[in-house]
């Protein structure tokens, strides 16, 4: 039997390090057009997508086609899935994810107990206030890396996050704002993405609930944990599996299936983010990504052992995938950051060969370094407004203890070198 055509557009590094294994291409005939780019709004969205047509009159329509990274491969993907009629979720879907107004207004109707107060709020004039008090939670409409998302205490707080917002979100949102226009979907939700949304605050344990949805139907992947630096907001690790008892894991899972199948989402993998509150015994929604969190691949291959680009492109081509939960070797495993929180210049990152060193001295470890060797931490887009990234250790292992002393070796072992 011939392999399946797929087409990858706008791949990141981590999606070719996981589709360049062996027994993913001797399963799938994959292409891939485009390169992830640091800010999206490089990327000319009417260039691109002709770009892609005429790749696809060169070589013929593909059986499958994903993109996967959040903004803006995502939604140019759902673009292209509905005008050739191949599976995946619909632009409209799409975006009652990734706006999060939008979004929100759709949470309120199909699951009004897992929404906080929110508030449209624009970049452009000052807020009427209604429906929200001070202090609040405010972060653009689409968000990326928790960049200007932050806590809102005052009017002159807003002001200032306003300000920011009206410096660096007109460029960031060109894509965006296109995409809008190519679904046809201004007209239905004219509110664009020059707007901020004010949430009501929230506290408790976080964790990120990943599904898939087939045939109208949504299935789970897993639920992983979120741990923070102390006094931040920038993620330390996310860990698997989560320690939230199971009744409350399988009312997120409710909430989630709801939403997504509520507003049609089908053909896809989605993620939910969740605060749970122990003491009340109430799970909020935080956010929908309408992505895989392809971070936690390696971790869900180690605990349920399918790697979450293999779902991925099973939904690609219209099949339901091969997946059953904890059927993988490991017992538990870790996305750990690496992090600065006082910007730096990059003068040694880890060569691929040190990389491989040290994966064979720790079995079940892959990484990641998110930073060029000669450029300062800050001169890197994707960072959030704490801290910076520099690198990610991700690891599998029997046992919770044994997780912590690979991690704590990994780290030691990685030559980056930092200077002022």
């Amino acid at each position: 039997m011939p392999r399946p055509k797929i087409l990858m557009i706008l791949p990141t590094a981590r999606d070719l390090r996981h589709l360049s294994a062996p027994e993913i291409r001797s399963r799938y005939d994959l292409a891939f057009l485009g390169r992830d780019v640091e800010n999206p709004g490089d990327l000319d969205a009417d260039a691109f997508l002709e770009l892609v047509r005429a790749h696809v009159r060169r070589k013929g329509r593909p059986d499958g086609l994903v993109g996967d990274d959040d903004y803006p491969a995502n939604l140019l993907a759902g673009v292209l899935t509905q005008g050739w009629k191949l599976p995946g979720p619909s632009p409209r879907a799409l975006w009652l994810c990734q706006h999060k107004f939008y979004s929100r207004e759709a949470q309120k109707k199909l699951v009004p107990e897992a929404v906080p107060p929110f508030a449209l709020i624009p970049v452009n004039r000052k807020w009427k206030r209604s429906g929200l008090d001070f202090p609040f939670f405010a972060k653009p409409v689409k968000g990326y890396l928790s960049i200007l998302s932050r806590r809102v205490d005052t009017a002159a707080d807003l002001a200032r996050l306003q300000r920011e917002a009206r410096k660096k979100l007109p460029y960031f949102l060109k894509p965006f704002g296109r995409v809008a226009e190519l679904a046809k979907l201004s007209r239905e939700f004219p509110a664009g993405g020059l707007n901020l949304v004010g949430e009501g605050l929230l506290a408790g344990h976080q964790v990120t609930l990943e599904g898939y949805v087939f045939g109208g139907r949504a299935h789970l992947i897993d639920i992983v944990d979120s741990h923070f630096y102390p006094g931040t907001g920038s993620f330390r690790r996310f860990e698997t599996p989560s320690r939230l008892p199971e009744p409350v894991q399988e009312k997120m899972f409710r909430i989630a299936k709801r939403f997504v199948e509520g507003i049609g989402f089908d053909g896809g993998i989605f993620n939910v983010e969740f605060l749970y509150e122990p003491e009340s015994g109430v799970a909020k929604i935080l956010e929908v990504n309408s992505r895989m969190a392809s971070q936690f691949a390696d971790l869900t291959e180690a605990l349920h052992g399918t790697n979450t680009y293999e779902i991925l492109l099973d939904l690609s081509l219209g099949r339901h995938p091969h997946f059953r939960r904890f059927a993988g070797e490991a017992k538990t495993a870790a996305s750990f950051v690496l992090r600065k929180f006082e910007d730096a210049f990059v003068a040694r990152v880890p060569r691929e060969a040190e990389l491989r060193d040290i994966r064979k001295k720790v079995p079940g470890s892959s990484f990641e370094v998110l930073v060029e060797e000669g450029r300062r931490l800050s001169s890197h887009f994707q960072q959030d407004d704490e801290s910076y990234r520099y690198g990610l250790i991700n690891v599998s292992a029997r046992d919770r203890s044994e997780l912590r002393r690979k991690f704590e070796t990994c780290r030691r072992l990685l030559p980056f070198r930092f200077t002022r």
